[in-house]
C-alpha cells in the first residue's frame, strides 16, 4: 500500500516534469486521464501480476516440479506469452525480465521487490508512451 502511494505522489510530480523538459504541451484533463492510465498500468497491474504469476503460479509448479529453475522459466514463459501478444521482440525482452523477476523473488522470498521493479519499468514505459503520443507546442 504504502509502495502504491509513494509512486502515485511521485507520479504527481514526474509526469508534468517529463513533460515540460520534452517540450510538450500538458492539459489539464489529458493529465488526469493519464494520471489514471498509469495508476492502473504502472501500479494495479504489475501487482496483480507479480502476485499471481511469482506468489502463487511459481511457487505452485516449484513445488510439482521440486526444481526451482523449471518454475522459474515455465512461469516467465507463461507471462511473457500472455502480455506480449504484440511481437517477438516484446516476447523475448518480457521474457528476460520476467526470468530476473522471477528469481529475484526466489533469493529474497518477498513479493515487494518484483512488484517495485515491474512498477517502475511499467511507470517509465507508460510515461514514454504517453509522450510520444502528444501533439508538440
Amino acid at each position: 500500500m504504502l509502495l502504491g502511494v509513494a509512486l502515485v505522489l511521485i507520479m504527481l510530480v514526474l509526469i508534468p516534469v517529463l513533460y515540460g523538459i520534452s517540450g510538450r504541451t500538458l492539459t489539464r484533463p489529458v493529465f488526469f486521464r493519464e494520471l489514471i492510465e498509469l495508476l492502473f498500468y504502472a501500479i494495479i497491474t504489475p501487482i496483480v501480476s507479480e502476485f499471481i504469476f511469482r506468489g502463487v503460479l511459481q511457487n505452485i509448479v516449484h513445488s510439482l516440479t521440486k526444481n526451482i529453475h523449471a518454475a522459474v522459466f515455465i512461469t516467465s514463459f507463461v507471462g511473457s506469452i500472455l502480455a506480449s501478444i504484440i511481437s517477438l521482440f516484446a516476447l523475448i525482452t518480457l521474457l528476460l525480465l520476467n526470468v530476473t523477476l522471477g528469481y529475484l523473488y526466489w533469493r529474497t522470498r518477498h513479493l515487494m521487490w518484483p512488484m517495485l521493479i515491474s512498477s517502475l519499468i511499467t511507470a517509465l514505459c507508460t510515461i514514454l508512451s504517453f509522450l510520444s503520443l502528444v501533439s508538440p507546442r
